[in-house]
């Protein structure tokens, strides 16, 4: 009888915890896909010192992000800040927006990123999509050259949809 509750006692605390285990994991893939991502992505020249990447309230992803680029990227440090939509424009080169759903920042050479099962929001180049259980992207080139971004022909292929 003892050994019986504590089993499902077991299952009842995993089941509680399966579903922030999953959510930390999500947030873990999106951030190593974030990483090769840039890989295949040309930005203006003018791009800065520091490679900026701005994430707005997902402080998983965040945490996720500064593990991850400890160490320069293309050449220049990387630095996580976190985006307030105070500011209009961020002094990024990659803006995460998975929370806000307030209009999209333009800006020259930003690559914004978000997570929608609606398809890609406008303003925004690469939409994270949960499917099947495996995480996938979807890409607005269209965008993409708007905003003076290139993105590699590699990618592009690797997208499940792209506009």
């Amino acid at each position: 009888m003892v050994l019986a509750r504590l089993v499902l006692i077991s299952i009842f605390i995993f089941k509680m915890s399966s579903p922030v285990w999953a959510a930390a994991e999500l947030e873990k893939m999106q951030a190593l896909y974030i990483q090769k991502i840039i890989n295949y992505v040309d930005w203006p020249e003018n791009a800065g010192e520091e490679f900026v990447i701005a994430v707005d309230g997902q402080d998983e992803l965040f945490n996720q992000l500064e593990q991850i680029f400890r160490t320069p990227i293309l050449g220049k440090t990387v630095k996580i800040i976190r985006y307030d939509w105070k500011d209009t424009t961020p002094p990024a080169r990659i803006l995460c927006l998975f929370t806000s759903r307030s209009k999209i920042p333009f800006q020259a050479g930003l690559l914004v990123i978000t997570q929608s099962t609606e398809g890609i929001p406008e303003g925004a180049i690469i939409n994270f999509i949960l499917e099947e259980g495996k995480l996938r992207f979807d890409i607005n080139n269209t965008e993409a050259q708007k905003r003076d971004i290139r993105i590699n022909a590699r990618l592009l292929k690797l997208a499940r949809t792209l506009k």
